[in-house]
């Protein structure tokens, strides 16, 4: 099929003028005709300028450009940006070569769920090491499909009529690597099983504690999951099974390897069933691994995958560039520059636009356990972080500790210029955040949730808050991730030193700072991802802020935490809804976070890879790169 349609991809100095959303919509011949077109507001006349440079005949994945209003006035029109994507190879078996992945950071090589941090336990499962029970249908992402039964450990479920138990059938025909023989409903109930086991620090730990007691083996391809007090909650019975679908969904290990190993020396034993085999595994440094031929699930097209983590992002685009690595992440603001200097390079969108905000950690204000079987009442207030002498932080046993960090977390709010971050910084591939909840293009969204940039309205604050001559702060802004924007924190924390806070900026890394957000130490605000924008607006949202184990923000909030137990048990969407309202009203006027932006997340491709078709992932993952082929 042939379109003519205009694009100004290919003169990329004017994506400065877009925010750039994308979305995958498969792949058509076009005749592209590169055309600028900027419109300029003067008065009640609008003036268009248009420049035609070339014709040409490509292959394109559709992506859109969604206008942003901007201080210039200028505006570019919804258009379609052309990438090459070739013609896909119809070779029989892995190809050889290596498909080289430029990373920000290589974690350790743990191979037990119970010793798999985020994001650790995010990577293992999407770069292809080890399954997880179901895998998502195969859709254009940023979108993410129900469970592909034909892809899947797991070849189907049935609820009990009672909600008390699931009892999942699995596939036989699955082999560990390495000659560790065949997956069992034994290898699965093991593994789960380990999830909850003492010590754990598995990333969704505490979602699984609220709804799992524990998994059983009925027989080699049949296991049961147990619900926790014998009932599935009506809200989840519809939908358990998209924990398992995840990208961090927990793994699925030998349990003979660990019978035979022991616990402590076989997660370092490389061994699942994952269409990737690694073969070396250095922590900051690389992975090496060789394809599974035959995979049950999915032979890759290459012989060899090799990750290698290059923290710098100048030093990583620079890799990029000279052919280094084939696949990476750029950081936006440079996006534009190192596409434009690789002739035939394309660009993958794996992620939703994801919000940037601070999280003003230490503010731990839930007094009563939610489960006072997985967490005393003494273990859940005071937690180890709540010092009210820290000015963002506010003890809710004294009044006066509370207003008096109100103003100091609104103030800090007040400062942040978004329409900087937004078109100086970021290029123009992000949005304006102002409110956690609604994204401002929801019929939702109200005028009242807007958060102006107004530094005297910040400095009046600090003064009747009682800091006229600011305070010193700490701010980590975590650089080993893909989904944290470092640029976005660097800049937050220069426009709080011009309002006169003296920010100690720290690149704690963030697996380095995620254990004080799991025992609750953490007091320390920083700079934190949101995939709020990501889901219905009538969500059950707040698990996070529960005052239970597992991962927090290093804040727990009462009113958020009472509007997830509720919408959790409401039937009525509108009501659920109306319920997010008037927790968003309150989120704005106490300010425990402060949002920033949502931006766009791209990873850039090199002309030598034919094809790569990664699934849609919350956590920006490079993943499915057994479809990736090279020249």
């Amino acid at each position: 099929m042939r379109k003519h349609i205009k694009s100004p991809f290919l003169v990329l100095g004017i994506i400065a003028l877009a925010a750039i959303a994308l979305v995958a919509c498969g792949t058509e011949t076009i005749v592209v005709e590169t055309v600028i077109v900027e419109k300029e507001v003067k008065g009640d006349t609008v003036v268009e300028t248009v420049i035609v440079t070339e014709k040409i005949e490509v292959k394109i994945q559709e992506t859109v450009l969604v206008p942003q209003n901007i201080v210039t006035e200028k505006l570019v029109e919804k258009v379609l940006v052309a990438t090459p994507t070739p013609a896909i190879t119809e070779d029989s078996g892995p190809k050889s070569g290596t498909i080289i992945v430029g990373e920000v950071n290589i974690p350790a090589p743990t191979y037990r769920n119970s010793k798999t941090p985020w994001p650790a336990s995010v990577k293992i499962r999407q770069w292809g090491f080890a399954d997880g029970l179901m895998n998502p249908q195969k859709i254009d992402p940023p979108k993410r499909g129900e469970p592909d039964f034909s892809s899947s450990v797991a070849t189907g479920w049935v609820v009990a009529p009672d909600a008390s138990s699931i009892t999942l059938t699995l596939r036989e025909d699955i082999e560990f690597h390495d000659g560790w023989g065949k997956l069992t409903a034994h290898d699965v109930a093991y593994s789960m099983n380990d999830i909850h086991s003492e010590g754990s620090t598995f990333a969704r730990r505490g979602e699984f504690e609220s709804w799992v007691d524990n998994w059983e083996a009925i027989d080699d391809k049949t296991v049961k999951i147990n619900v926790r007090d014998g009932k599935l909650e009506e809200g989840r019975v519809d939908s358990w099974w998209q924990i398992l679908t995840w990208e961090n969904a927990p793994s699925i290990y030998s349990k003979k390897v660990f019978e035979e190993k022991g616990a402590e020396n076989a997660h370092r034993t490389m061994v699942s069933t994952g269409p990737w085999h690694v073969t070396s595994w250095t922590m900051n440094e690389e992975i090496n691994a060789v394809a599974v031929k035959d995979h049950w699930r999915a032979e890759p097209r290459m012989e060899n995958l090799q990750f290698v983590q290059i923290a710098e992002s100048s030093t990583r685009i620079a890799a990029w560039k000279t052919g280094g690595v084939d696949i990476t992440f750029i950081p936006l603001a440079f996006l534009a520059d190192a596409l434009d200097s690789v002739g035939g390079s394309w660009t993958v969108g794996i992620a939703k636009p994801r919000g940037q905000h601070v999280a003003f950690a230490g503010n731990y204000w839930i007094q009563e356990p939610h489960d006072p079987e997985i967490v005393s009442k003494e273990e859940a207030f005071p937690r180890a972080g709540l010092d009210k002498s820290l000015p963002w932080v506010g003890d809710p046993r004294d009044e006066a500790s509370m207003e008096q960090a109100k103003l100091v977390r609104t103030a800090l709010a007040l400062a942040v210029d978004r329409d900087t971050v937004v078109n100086g910084v970021l290029k123009g591939f992000a949005e304006q955040m102002t409110a956690w909840l609604f994204a401002e293009t929801s019929e939702y969204f109200q005028d009242r949730w807007q958060i102006p940039y107004d530094v005297d309205r910040a400095k009046e604050l600090l003064v009747e808050a009682g800091y006229p001559d600011g305070f010193t702060m700490p701010f980590i802004v975590p650089p080993d991730s893909s989904i944290i924007n470092p640029q976005v924190g660097q800049a937050v924390a220069q426009m709080w030193n011009d309002l006169g806070i003296d920010v100690e900026l720290k690149s704690t890394a963030y697996a380095v700072n995620r254990a004080a957000l799991v025992d609750r130490s953490s007091n320390t605000p920083w700079l934190m991802h949101d995939k709020s924008f990501q889901f219905p607006e009538d969500r059950a949202h707040g698990m996070a802020v529960l005052a239970t184990r597992g991962f927090c923000f290093g804040i727990e909030l009462q009113t958020t935490s009472d509007t997830y137990l509720k919408n959790k048990a409401e039937g009525d969407k509108e009501k659920r809804i109306q319920n997010n309202i008037e927790l968003e009203d309150w989120l704005h006027e106490w300010m425990p976070f402060a949002p920033v932006i949502h931006q766009f997340e791209v990873w850039a491709v090199r002309p030598e890879v034919l094809e790569w078709r990664p699934l849609g992932d919350d956590a920006n993952t490079a993943n499915a790169l057994e479809t990736a082929v090279k020249r």
